[in-house]
């Protein structure tokens, strides 16, 4: 599943900031098209959110300074979610696992990787999937903005890893938009594939 999925059209909006529009692809007559794209990530399905995330982008936290290829994988455990953070640094991997717990507010998670401290994990947005299928692309950040990631189930069409994230195109740009209209300084996204 990806982000997007292509569909006929007989025209596109090209404003980038603007969920469920399209962006042109090419001369087929087809455009990237958002799916579902949801506002505001007010119920989150815990069913659907577990499994494998690629990270994008993020502000790197203390344990992702100079890793690349920055996975999160969430398994549901007896009374919490597991974490399992990885990344490539130096040729080696690392690994920090943690918990979430949900709270009152469904879009948000208490994550804990270390006793006794948990920080609030606030699903800020999500792309929706037909039927029950894992959601394909989320934007998550925390309380007073001080981090960022965005992740996915699969690289999307025209992401470039060379590429500031200010300046993708595509389902990045569209994802980067969400991220700075919710109040977060883009400028700082480190791409990570």
């Amino acid at each position: 599943m990806h982000c997007i999925h292509e569909a006929p059209i007989e025209r596109f909006d090209a404003n980038p900031v603007a969920p469920a529009k399209a962006t042109p692809i090419g001369s087929n007559g087809h455009a990237r098209v958002l799916i579902n794209m949801l506002e505001r990530a007010e119920k989150v399905d815990l069913d659907r959110y577990m499994g494998k995330w690629l990270e994008l982008a993020s502000f790197p936290s203390w344990f992702q300074k100079g890793c690349k290829y920055a996975t999160a994988t969430y398994t549901k455990r007896d009374g919490y979610v597991e974490v399992k953070n990885t990344c490539k640094s130096n040729g080696r991997t690392k690994r920090i696992i943690g918990k979430a717990f949900t709270t009152e507010k469904n879009n948000v998670l208490k994550v804990q990787f270390f006793w006794p401290v948990k920080a609030d994990y606030i699903i800020e947005f999500l792309a929706d999937a037909p039927g029950n299928q894992p959601y394909p692309c989320v934007v998550v950040g925390s309380t007073g903005k001080k981090y960022l990631w965005i992740l996915a189930r699969d690289i999307p069409a025209g992401f470039d890893p060379g590429m500031p994230a200010t300046k993708q195109v595509g389902v990045m740009q569209e994802l980067v938009a969400i991220a700075k209209r919710r109040g977060y300084d883009v400028s700082k996204l480190v791409i990570n594939r």
